[in-house]
Protein backbone atom coordinates (compact mmCIF):
# COMPACT_ATOMS: atom_id res chain seq x y z
CA UNK A 1 0.00 0.00 0.00
CA UNK A 2 1.36 3.44 -0.94
CA UNK A 3 0.99 5.79 2.04
CA UNK A 4 1.73 8.95 0.07
CA UNK A 5 -1.52 8.51 -1.85
CA UNK A 6 -3.44 9.20 1.41
CA UNK A 7 -2.08 12.71 2.04
CA UNK A 8 -4.61 15.48 1.37
CA UNK A 9 -4.87 19.23 1.80
CA UNK A 10 -7.98 21.07 2.97
CA UNK A 11 -8.63 24.12 0.79
CA UNK A 12 -11.16 26.89 1.40
CA UNK A 13 -12.87 27.82 -1.87
CA UNK A 14 -16.16 29.60 -2.40
CA UNK A 15 -16.81 29.56 1.34
CA UNK A 16 -16.54 25.76 1.59
CA UNK A 17 -13.76 23.46 2.66
CA UNK A 18 -12.65 21.04 -0.05
CA UNK A 19 -10.15 18.21 -0.03
CA UNK A 20 -7.30 18.64 -2.48
CA UNK A 21 -4.53 16.22 -3.40
CA UNK A 22 -1.16 17.12 -1.92
CA UNK A 23 1.18 14.59 -3.47
CA UNK A 24 0.36 11.24 -5.00
CA UNK A 25 3.43 9.37 -6.17
CA UNK A 26 1.47 6.56 -7.80
CA UNK A 27 2.63 6.12 -11.39
CA UNK A 28 5.11 9.01 -11.33
CA UNK A 29 8.71 8.77 -12.44
CA UNK A 30 11.40 10.15 -10.17
CA UNK A 31 11.71 13.32 -12.26
CA UNK A 32 7.96 13.88 -12.42
CA UNK A 33 7.69 13.25 -8.67
CA UNK A 34 10.45 15.78 -7.97
CA UNK A 35 8.84 18.32 -10.30
CA UNK A 36 5.45 17.91 -8.63
CA UNK A 37 7.04 18.09 -5.17
CA UNK A 38 8.94 21.29 -6.08
CA UNK A 39 5.75 22.79 -7.50
CA UNK A 40 3.82 22.08 -4.30
CA UNK A 41 6.70 23.35 -2.17
CA UNK A 42 6.90 26.57 -4.19
CA UNK A 43 3.14 27.08 -3.87
CA UNK A 44 3.31 26.52 -0.10
CA UNK A 45 6.19 28.99 0.25
CA UNK A 46 4.25 31.59 -1.74
CA UNK A 47 1.28 31.23 0.63
CA UNK A 48 3.51 31.55 3.68
CA UNK A 49 5.11 34.70 2.26
CA UNK A 50 1.69 36.28 1.77
CA UNK A 51 1.01 36.23 5.51
CA UNK A 52 4.29 37.73 6.70
CA UNK A 53 3.57 41.19 8.11
CA UNK A 54 6.63 43.39 8.20
CA UNK A 55 6.67 46.22 10.75
CA UNK A 56 6.48 49.77 9.42
CA UNK A 57 9.15 52.36 10.18
CA UNK A 58 6.80 53.99 12.66
CA UNK A 59 6.24 50.70 14.48
CA UNK A 60 10.00 50.08 14.65
CA UNK A 61 10.57 53.59 16.04
CA UNK A 62 7.79 53.14 18.60
CA UNK A 63 9.20 49.76 19.63
CA UNK A 64 12.69 51.25 20.07
CA UNK A 65 11.21 54.16 22.02
CA UNK A 66 9.27 51.80 24.29
CA UNK A 67 12.41 49.73 24.89
CA UNK A 68 14.40 52.86 25.79
CA UNK A 69 11.63 53.96 28.17
CA UNK A 70 11.58 50.51 29.75
CA UNK A 71 15.35 50.71 30.24
CA UNK A 72 15.01 54.16 31.82
CA UNK A 73 12.23 52.81 34.03
CA UNK A 74 14.46 49.94 35.19
CA UNK A 75 17.23 52.43 35.99
CA UNK A 76 14.83 54.71 37.88
CA UNK A 77 13.39 51.76 39.80
CA UNK A 78 16.93 50.69 40.71
CA UNK A 79 17.70 54.24 41.82
CA UNK A 80 14.43 54.35 43.74
CA UNK A 81 15.37 51.17 45.60
CA UNK A 82 18.84 52.44 46.45
CA UNK A 83 17.38 55.81 47.51
CA UNK A 84 14.81 54.07 49.69
CA UNK A 85 17.61 52.13 51.35
CA UNK A 86 19.57 55.36 51.80
CA UNK A 87 16.48 57.09 53.20
CA UNK A 88 15.89 54.23 55.62
CA UNK A 89 19.49 54.40 56.77
CA UNK A 90 19.31 58.21 57.01
CA UNK A 91 16.05 58.09 58.96
CA UNK A 92 17.65 55.66 61.38
CA UNK A 93 20.39 58.24 61.83
CA UNK A 94 17.89 61.10 62.12
CA UNK A 95 18.61 62.72 58.70
CA UNK A 96 15.72 63.72 56.38
CA UNK A 97 16.06 63.53 52.56
CA UNK A 98 12.58 64.42 51.29
CA UNK A 99 13.50 66.49 48.23
CA UNK A 100 15.47 63.79 46.40
CA UNK A 101 12.80 61.13 46.90
CA UNK A 102 10.01 63.40 45.60
CA UNK A 103 11.99 64.12 42.40
CA UNK A 104 12.68 60.44 41.72
CA UNK A 105 9.07 59.47 42.43
CA UNK A 106 7.80 62.21 40.08
CA UNK A 107 10.18 61.11 37.30
CA UNK A 108 9.06 57.51 37.78
CA UNK A 109 5.40 58.49 37.47
CA UNK A 110 6.10 60.50 34.29
CA UNK A 111 7.88 57.52 32.71
CA UNK A 112 5.03 55.17 33.61
CA UNK A 113 2.51 57.60 32.07
CA UNK A 114 4.57 57.84 28.85
CA UNK A 115 4.76 54.06 28.66
CA UNK A 116 1.00 53.77 29.19
CA UNK A 117 0.28 56.24 26.36
CA UNK A 118 2.63 54.41 23.96
CA UNK A 119 1.05 51.07 24.85
CA UNK A 120 -2.37 52.56 24.05
CA UNK A 121 -1.11 53.76 20.65
CA UNK A 122 0.28 50.30 19.87
CA UNK A 123 -2.96 48.61 20.94
CA UNK A 124 -4.92 50.91 18.63
CA UNK A 125 -2.84 49.64 15.69
CA UNK A 126 -3.58 45.95 16.30
CA UNK A 127 -7.12 45.95 14.81
CA UNK A 128 -5.74 47.67 11.69
CA UNK A 129 -3.19 44.87 11.23
CA UNK A 130 -5.89 42.21 11.64
CA UNK A 131 -8.14 43.90 9.08
CA UNK A 132 -5.22 44.20 6.64
CA UNK A 133 -4.36 40.53 7.07
CA UNK A 134 -8.01 39.50 6.54
CA UNK A 135 -8.26 41.67 3.41
CA UNK A 136 -5.08 40.09 2.01
CA UNK A 137 -6.51 36.64 2.65
CA UNK A 138 -9.80 37.52 0.94
CA UNK A 139 -7.93 38.96 -2.04
CA UNK A 140 -5.85 35.80 -2.39
CA UNK A 141 -8.94 33.60 -2.19
CA UNK A 142 -10.65 35.69 -4.88
CA UNK A 143 -7.55 35.40 -7.11
CA UNK A 144 -7.55 31.62 -6.70
CA UNK A 145 -11.22 31.33 -7.59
Amino acid sequence: MDYSSFMFLLVLREGQWRVSEVLDSTGLTTEAYQHKYQSLLKNRQWWQDQFIVYPTDREVKLKNYVESLQEELRVFEGNKTSLQEALLEASQQGIVLYCVCVCVFTSLMILKERRRSIDQKLNNQQPIKKRLRNLKLKLLIVKLI
